[in-house]
């Protein structure tokens, strides 16, 4: 009876080191708010830009779009990590 407490107790305190390297390891709030500030400000500057000189489209605007999805393919996995947003395609 005592062995079955101490290995449940055991496993109970491995999960919760578990649960909490999970927590202590995720990317602070502050890092995705300056990503996505930055990643507006310069889709902004480059949409003034474009509207300035009547281009329609370039490589730098191509760049940052991708860039912007990418981030929020990332932040949409990290706050619902159960769903999976972004899944790579690869052929066997």
């Amino acid at each position: 009876m005592t062995g079955l407490f101490i290995t449940s107790l055991n496993e109970m305190i491995d999960t919760h080191g578990l649960r909490l390297a999970a927590i202590r390891n995720r990317i602070p709030t502050a890092i995705w708010v300056f990503l996505f500030l930055t990643a507006g400000v310069g889709m902004l500057s480059i949409g003034y830009q474009a509207g300035l000189s009547g281009s329609r489209r370039s490589v730098a605007a191509t760049a940052l779009y991708s860039h912007s999805q990418a981030s929020s393919c990332s932040l949409l996995t990290w706050i619902v990590p159960s769903v999976v947003f972004c899944a790579s395609v690869s052929s066997p």
